[in-house]
Parts: C-alpha cells; sequence; structure tokens
C-alpha cells in the first residue's frame, strides 16, 4: 500500500516531481524509505490545521521539508554535542 493510499489522498504526480527535482536535489540529501509518509504526513497535518481538508500542495510539502530537516549550518556543534 502506498503512502498516499494508507493516509487516503489523492495521488499527485506532480508534487512527486518537484520534491525530486526541486527539494532533494538542492538539499544533497539521501532518498531514505521513511521521507514520503513523513513528509506527507507533516503537510496533511498543516492542511488540515489550515481548514483545507485532505489535500496537500507544493507550500504544505516545502513547510514539511523544512520542519522536517535542519539547515546544514544547523547540523554541526550542536548535533555533536549530544
Amino acid at each position: 500500500m502506498s503512502v498516499c493510499e494508507e493516509m487516503r489522498l489523492d495521488f499527485n504526480p506532480l508534487l512527486l516531481n518537484y520534491v525530486l527535482t526541486k527539494l532533494y536535489p538542492s538539499s544533497s540529501r539521501p532518498l531514505l524509505a521513511c521521507h514520503p509518509r513523513d513528509l506527507i504526513s507533516m503537510a496533511l497535518d498543516k492542511s488540515t490545521y489550515d481548514e483545507r481538508g485532505a489535500q496537500i500542495d507544493i507550500d504544505d510539502l516545502r513547510w514539511a521539508w523544512g520542519s522536517y530537516f535542519l539547515p546544514d549550518d544547523n547540523r554541526g556543534d550542536a548535533a555533536m554535542k549530544r
């Protein structure tokens, strides 16, 4: 079962294309199996909070991406001190 099916969300190939061609390449992050579930879940939570129902858009995915991943400049010292 796909993440979209699991979350009762219509699959949108434009959103997938955006993530694969814009977000991942600009971040140099590896594509991990947990990312689709986590990012879609966060984007869906935001759209629900914004009272737009079970519809996500590029802005929701960008928000989820920014919340899920710290910028590279914040990953150094703080992470090493833990």
